[in-house]
């Protein structure tokens, strides 16, 4: 039995696409009317299966387009970082020829050797002459922008081709390409992009995210109950990625039947994320140390810098709750943030301190302590390798070790593990010894 969750790179086949048919009709609906489009998105969101579906002749028919002369050219730029421009018009040649013969009319070049601009001008205006829209899919295009070779005469030739010819661009990048800080790009560059429509590729809808896994584990030969349905999304979130991943291992348990109800959470969590984790950190480190920040200390930092928030929202690591308020876009993902180390920061499970404002956090959320307490707790997590006397603390927090210093001691512990609730175990208290601070290893799932 075949497990039908098994995309991990761009998805070829439309039936494995789920809820991107709106952003689709958009695309095509802009193309169809000449104008070129900026898709942007982050990576791994599904910006490549996007490009492959918009030369789909059965989606056009689909929503009603004529596309008997409408024809896609896709090229990854990623393998144009050092090339020169007759190497690019010769790739582009070449993928013309290979998308139609009959629109290229013989205009078919090796791509290696490549060709002039002159040479691929020919070849659109004689597929223009045709009656033919050439559609150019540019995927990965800040590669291109990161491209020293090429100069002002080469955009500007390209932008050119839309205006003379029945030409039209899609650019797939993973930031607005205004927001590109290349030093060979000038004021030219930004009156080319100007003129693209924008499109955002963010994260799925919880419907989509829903019926994807609805319609793939039913396909793999099973149905998904109400509360497994939404334990996976606890794991992946809507990100369309993830989603993959969890639905996988899903069906991976239920082949060997150990997922059985009460669903044994610990088995699908580790499953999850034994493959998860290197995705996320490929995520994390292309993040810059304010956003990581700004994720780390999301709570307490996200009702005041919105413009932070609406960022971190278009590149898919937050998400809007049922109450429309921005959260991280998994627990599972949360919990990934909250093992990483930052400067400024010591975040040990399940606690956060930000020393610098005398701040706790508890699961990622603020947790408002007394001075002694945010003290006691502070200096317990930075000798968190050691059992900390009750001599040592005393002298740490009141500069002295009496009767009455004990006693507040004790009164501090006591208060700070009642504030810490239901992870009041990571202050171990030894008798005899001390006190030490133990890591928990908080579970992303919660036993049924």
């Amino acid at each position: 039995m075949q497990n039908h969750f098994f995309y991990r790179g761009p998805i070829r086949d439309r039936r494995y696409l789920y809820g991107r048919q709106p952003l689709l009709e958009r695309a095509l609906a802009f193309l169809a009317s000449g104008q070129s489009v900026a898709l942007i998105g982050p990576r791994r969101i599904g910006k490549t299966s996007l490009l492959l579906q918009l030369g789909d002749p059965a989606l056009h028919a689909q929503i009603g387009r004529e596309v008997s002369l409408l024809r896609c050219v896709y090229l990854d730029c990623q393998s144009l970082v050092q090339a020169n421009p007759e190497m690019i018009y010769g790739r582009l040649l070449a993928a013309i020829g290979e998308v139609s013969g009959a629109a290229a009319s013989g205009c078919r070049a090796d791509g290696i050797e490549g060709a002039t601009f002159a040479q691929f001008e020919a070849a659109i205006e004689r597929a223009s002459n045709n009656g033919y829209t050439l559609i150019f899919l540019l995927d990965e295009f800040e590669s291109l922008l990161a491209n020293t070779q090429l100069d002002q005469i080469f955009y500007t030739s390209l932008r050119a081709l839309s205006t003379t010819h029945r030409v039209a661009y899609v650019l797939a990048s993973s930031c607005p390409l205004l927001d590109l800080n290349y030093a060979h790009l000038e004021a030219w560059n930004v009156a080319l992009l100007n003129d693209f429509a924008v499109i955002r590729l963010g994260l799925l809808s919880v419907e989509a995210s829903r019926l994807l896994l609805q319609d793939l584990s039913a396909q793999s030969g099973f149905v998904l109950d109400q509360h497994l349905l939404a334990v996976l999304l606890e794991l992946a979130g809507c990100h369309p990625l993830f989603l993959q991943i969890a639905g996988y291992h899903a069906i991976e348990l239920l082949k060997i039947g150990e997922l059985q109800r009460p669903y044994d959470a610990a088995t699908l969590e580790h499953a999850f994320l034994s493959e998860a984790a290197a995705h996320s950190s490929a995520m994390w480190h292309r993040l810059n140390p304010e956003s990581k920040q700004m994720l780390a200390l999301f709570a307490l930092l996200a009702p005041g810098h919105p413009a932070a928030v609406r960022r971190l929202e278009e590149n898919g690591f937050v998400t809007r709750d049922a109450n429309g308020q921005p959260t991280l876009f998994s627990p599972a993902f949360r919990r990934f943030v909250a093992e990483q180390a930052l400067p400024g920061l010591i975040q040990v499970p399940p606690v956060t301190i930000v020393p610098s404002l005398k701040t706790a956090l508890l699961r990622g959320e603020p947790l408002p302590l007394p001075p002694q307490q945010f003290q006691l707790l502070s200096y317990l997590v930075e000798h968190r390798q050691r059992i900390v006397s009750r001599e040592e603390l005393t002298e740490a927090l009141w500069a002295r070790h009496d009767a009455a210093s004990l006693e507040s001691l004790r009164t501090a512990l006591r208060s700070l593990r009642e504030a810490l609730g239901e992870d009041q175990g990571c202050i171990q208290i030894l008798r005899g010894h001390g006190c030490q601070f133990v890591a928990l290893d908080l579970p992303v799932l919660l036993p049924q």
